[in-house]
Parts: structure tokens; sequence; C-alpha cells
């Protein structure tokens, strides 16, 4: 019997959890990492690049970033 009641509990908890996502998903909260590069940081690398002036481990150096990161923000891809 107590098993029961545990699982019902854990039933309203997942559903309480879901509505709460949902409404502040319509409030407009952003879930997930802060970026760690701006979009002005972002084409600021771009033009680093296209110039060729830093090699692009410099380029993350530059920015406090890992190179990975630097490629993902480049990529557009979810860090």
């Amino acid at each position: 019997m107590i098993g029961l009641l545990a699982e019902l509990e854990r039933s309203i908890i997942g559903e309480r959890t879901r509505a709460g996502v949902r409404a502040a998903q319509r409030r407009g909260v952003e879930f997930g990492h802060k970026p760690k590069l701006s979009p002005e940081q972002l084409e600021h690398a771009r033009e680093l690049i296209d110039k060729s002036e830093r090699d692009r481990q410099g380029i993350a150096d530059l920015f406090k970033v890992s190179r990975t990161t630097l490629y993902r923000a480049l990529s557009g891809s979810p860090a």
C-alpha cells in the first residue's frame, strides 16, 4: 500500500514539474546554459578568421574559451 502511494506521489510530482516548465516557456523563460560568446564577439572572431590575423587557438584564447567552444559557436550548433 505504501508503495502504491509513493508511486502516485511521484507521478503527481512529474505532472507538476512538466506543467511548471510549460508555464515558464509560455512566459518566455529560456532554459539551458548562457552562451559563452555574444553575437558581437562571434562577429569579431569571424573577422579575425577571415583576415587570418590569428590562428583559431589564438582567437579562442583571446575570448577565453576552448577551441571547441569557438568552433561550435561559429557553426551555430548548441553548446
